[in-house]
């Protein structure tokens, strides 16, 4: 990593010292002991306690009516016993029912049998039965509908399911919501306990504690660093805990937004004061009265704030962008927003700089000030080979990105290969026209944040001066441009050398700093440091929950392409790998296609592997991070040859290699990588024996003619059209669609799909159900309520993890 700075001297800071503050964990213990379980499922964003079961899904009470919810239940501790108690008598579990009944190979076959009776002694309404099994260490809860039970008269009970199991728990009864004393549950029990001591009865750890682990949220500090804001996921909503750093302890939680409410755009507007998003409604958290209150609605994004007075926020309202003034209410400056743009914003809250789309082009505009007219910005370019306009068709060819205004109104922090192929960090001079100097480089990788993952530029608090950068290496890595900042980084790095600690935000006066410290096995730790004092304080540790579980560890690796190409690719492998053996491979195909994948981690990776599977990631050519040459050698080619050949060569060399069973590979991938599972299964029968593709396009010509898709972002056509070979994209599509191949995909494949899902509409998975039901008889799908393309409730991730397993198991051939 080559920077035209000076590094600085490290300055000493006193011996660090792990203070460990349990009044600030997130897995606390309780200050009361529950007894029993309740369930509950979801109900218009909220989790409502289930009184009855109809038509394969649950019925809840809310507001005293009964609703019908989704099927995502959950259980929770409860405080007392129903009335009554239950007998439960003549109760069979069969394990192994396939192995009676003689069914075909190909049929969905019966792999676990329950049947028992119940009788009450009491009369009782709205019963229903949950028999808790395990498999591969996640607890299911299966619910058999009861009715209501008459005194002293049986009701025979049966549940099937085609998943294995290894082991049950109890058969527990519930009249009206509330669980009845039975003849195997007599006794109060703690819940929490009962689920994890199940959970343990089989290998793999849960998928609940996976997706839980690898949730994210914010984390901000006041400017002063004395209060800590962040976000917790309370199952049936989202609250705002508030911490004293000063006085170490929680000093609010305030409920702030339902579940279906996101909670965003956190920014601190006085030494108590909050302001945030909840979905589209601003709102306001008093931290002294612990009160939070509606300031105005809809807005869309805080874009940002003046810098000398805080609580005046520059709101992104639809179609218009206005300065609104938190503490009067009134709003001034308004500007009308460009259509599918973007504004960037001084430290003083003007808007000088702006995206415009214009049908299939892209191009930067800007101002000197806020009452001078908008100029195009290539016009002020004077450098020979810069150049920030582009179309559709230009996308792959671009020689710079933007990322933010710097704090004097004339510098631009941009990424640019106008002379690399790798893109590098620079200033640009709005006066000038010209690059005035190279921030940083590095000889390997892309330097930008224009490619997800946990790259971003890093400012002084409270202000547009760049200090510092996160890149996406083969490991994230930070640079600090700060000599203060810099030595902080240091420190915590030598005081946690396992793990890579990325700074989330800082306090003005770099008093105070919060980090996040993860590996690939560990889900991560944040930290409070106050490095003048030497205080190291873990505040949340994500992970708790999986401290006791042995995970796995992932490696980079590269490989030759058949070409001879050097390309880059994580693999995975099972945690209690014996020496020389061969485990099933599972290729996970990430989406894009222009991001990449990243090293860390991973609950899909550690949810596989912990239940014997090895997981590869490719980077295939035409992945971003890794250079111009690198990716246009992927997406210039047409779409099932480099892309497509570089994962199956991935999968080849692990086989030469004697790291995998060469008949045991499946492959999975969403988005991109669904479209990619596709194609994969069609174009490589002999090495792949099934796949999962998730929110995957299956029709290129269906996708690029759904206009409503992109609205009036004619660009976004122009770039898939140019993707898929431009102007001979009809001619190709025998090629690269998957609709039109249906008749060569012969193995078993899983469709899955998030319902509300705008980017990749369901319809392009019900395309290729209908497509494939002509031809293949091993179609399974799957849709998933409230799951957009890319967010998933963590119900559904577990759902969606477990169905993954169980399809993988039934369709791979029995180890030799």
């Amino acid at each position: 990593m080559n920077r035209d700075t000076t590094p600085s001297a490290w300055t000493c800071f006193p011996l660090l010292r792990l203070v460990h503050l349990g009044a600030l964990l997130l897995f606390a213990a309780t200050t009361w002991a529950p007894a029993q379980m309740q369930p509950f499922a979801p109900y218009k964003g909220e989790y409502c306690p289930v009184v009855g079961w109809k038509d394969e899904t649950p019925i809840v009470l809310k507001d005293d009516d009964k609703h019908r919810a989704t099927d995502d239940m959950v259980v929770r501790p409860a405080s007392s016993f129903g009335p009554g108690f239950v007998t439960e008598s003549n109760l069979v579990f069969d394990y192994h029912p396939v192995n009676k009944t003689g069914l075909l190979a190909s049929k969905q076959a019966i792999i676990f049998h329950f049947e028992g009776d119940v009788t009450a002694d009491t009369p009782l309404e709205d019963c229903i039965a949950l028999l808790l099994c395990v498999t591969d260490g996640s607890v299911s809860i299966n619910a058999i509908p009861v009715g209501s039970l008459a005194p002293g008269k049986p009701r025979h009970l049966k549940l099937d399911l085609f998943n294995r199991v290894d082991d049950v728990g109890f058969l527990h009864v519930f009249s009206r919501g509330q669980e009845i004393r039975s003849t195997q549950v007599p006794q109060p029990y703690e819940a929490a306990g009962y689920l994890a001591t199940l959970a343990k009865k089989s290998k793999g750890v849960p998928a609940l504690d996976l997706c839980r682990a690898a949730q994210v949220f914010p984390y901000v500090l006041s400017d002063d660093g004395h209060l800590l804001a962040t976000v917790r996921d309370r199952e049936s909503s989202f609250a705002i805990v508030v911490y004293d750093l000063v006085g170490m302890k929680q000093v609010a939680e305030v409920n702030a937004a339902k579940y279906d409410e996101p909670i965003s755009d956190l920014r601190w507007i006085s030494s108590t004061e909050l302001a945030y998003r909840a979905g589209t409604i601003l709102k306001l958290l008093d931290t002294g009265t612990k009160t939070s209150r509606k300031l105005r609605e809809p807005v869309y994004r805080i874009l940002g704030a003046v810098r000398s007075r805080p609580g005046e926020l520059v709101l992104h309202e639809g179609e218009l962008v206005e300065r609104f003034d938190a503490h009067s209410g009134k709003a001034s400056h308004t500007t009308q927003f460009p259509d599918g743009g973007l504004f960037y914003i001084d430290d003083f809250g003007d808007l000088l700089l702006r995206i415009v789309f214009d049908d299939d082009h892209m191009s930067y505009q800007y101002r000197p000030t806020e009452n001078s007219p908008w100029r195009n910005l290539d016009d002020a370019v004077k450098q020979a080979g810069l150049k920030f306009d582009r179309t559709g068709a230009e996308v792959l060819d671009r020689v710079a990105d933007i990322h933010s205004l710097g704090r004097d109104g004339d510098t631009l922090y941009i990424s640019t290969r106008a002379s690399s192929d790798r893109f590098e960090i620079a200033e640009f001079s709005l006066k000038e026209g010209v690059i005035k100097r190279t921030i940083a480089k590095h000889p390997e990788y892309d330097l930008t944040t224009s490619d997800f993952g946990h790259s971003r530029l890093l400012f002084r608090k409270g202000s547009s001066e760049l200090i510092g950068l996160i890149y996406e290496a083969e490991k994230p890595a930070v640079v600090w441009l700060d000599p203060h900042s810099e030595a902080v980084q240091k420190a915590i790095d030598h005081t946690l050398p396992d793990h890579i600690n990325l700074p989330i935000d800082w306090s003005r006066d770099g008093s105070t700093f919060i980090f996040g410290s993860f590996n690939d096995q560990d889900p991560g730790t944040i930290y409070i440091f106050q490095p003048a004092e030497g205080k190291l304080i873990p505040l949340v540790d994500t992970g708790a929950r999986l401290k006791e579980r042995k995970l796995a560890r992932t490696t980079a690796l590269d490989f030759a392409a058949r070409d001879g190409a050097k390309v880059h690719a994580y693999l995975t492998l099972p945690p209690d790998l014996a020496p020389g053996a061969k485990p099933p491979l599972v290729v996970n195909i990430h989406g894009g296609p222009t991001v990449r994948d990243n090293w860390g981690f991973d609950p899909t990776n550690q949810f596989l592997a912990t239940r014997g599977y090895a997981v590869l990631q490719v980077n295939y050519r035409g992945s971003s991070g890794f250079g111009a040459t690198y990716q246009r050698a992927g997406l210039r080619a047409r779409l099932d040859t480099v892309v497509i050949d570089d994962v199956a060569d991935g999968a080849r060399h692990l086989v030469r290699e004697g790291v995998v069973d060469p008949d045991r590979i499946v492959v999975m991938g969403g988005s991109f990588g669904g479209w990619a599972t596709y194609l994969s299964l069609i174009k490589y029968p002999d090495l792949y024996k099934a796949g999962v593709a998730i929110a995957a396009i299956s029709s290129w010509k269906d996708f690029v003619h759904s206009k409503h898709l992109f609205r009036d972002l004619g660009m976004e056509y122009s770039y898939l059209r140019n993707l898929l070979s431009g102007a001979n994209a009809p001619s190709e599509w025998k090629y690269i669609d998957p609709c039109l191949r249906v008749a060569e995909l012969k193995q078993p494949i899983y469709i899955m799909h998030g319902n509300w899902d705008w980017t990749v509409p369901p319809q392009q998975a019900e395309l290729m159900i209908a497509a494939l039901g002509k031809n293949n008889p091993k179609v399974k799908s799957m849709g998933f309520e409230g799951a957009t393309h890319t967010y998933w409730p963590v119900a559904a991730q577990v759902i969606m993890l477990n169905e993954i397993n169980a399809f993988f198991r039934q369709n791979l051939p029995a180890r030799q």
